[in-house]
C-alpha cells in the first residue's frame, strides 16, 4: 500500500509489530471515534479536526474492504464491525443449572 492513511489505518486497526522481536500481532482493538478513538489519535498527528479525522478513517476502512488484493483475491482490510461498535468485556455464565434457561451478565455474582 502506498497511501499514508492506509498504511496507518493498517497499523492501527490491523497489526502492528511486537518490540523488540519484531513479530507482527493483532492490533488492540479500539473505536474510531470517541475518547482514546482513533480519529483523536489521527487528529494529534495530522492537526486536523477528529471528525475530519473519523469521516476519513471510515472511508478508508469501507474502501479498503471493497478493494481485492489482486495476488490473494481477499479484500485489502479485513475487518469484524464489532471492533468499530462495541468494546471487548467480560461475560460471566453460571455453570449451575438453575431450572429450565441459563444465563449470562455482564456483571460478576457473588
Amino acid at each position: 500500500m502506498e497511501d499514508p492513511l492506509a498504511r496507518w489505518i493498517e497499523s492501527t486497526f490491523g497489526l502492528t509489530t511486537e518490540e523488540p522481536s519484531g513479530r507482527l500481532r493483532r492490533a488492540e482493538p479500539r473505536s474510531i471515534d470517541g475518547e482514546g478513538g482513533a480519529a483523536e489519535k489521527l487528529s494529534a498527528l495530522t492537526s486536523l479536526p477528529p471528525e475530519q479525522c473519523a469521516k476519513a478513517i471510515a472511508n478508508g476502512l469501507l474502501a479498503g474492504c471493497s478493494t481485492e488484493d489482486a495476488a490473494t483475491g481477499f479484500p485489502a482490510f479485513a475487518f469484524r464491525l464489532h471492533q468499530f461498535i462495541s468494546r471487548g468485556d467480560t461475560v460471566y455464565a453460571s455453570t449451575i443449572s438453575s431450572g429450565a434457561s441459563s444465563w449470562a451478565s455482564r456483571n460478576r455474582s457473588t
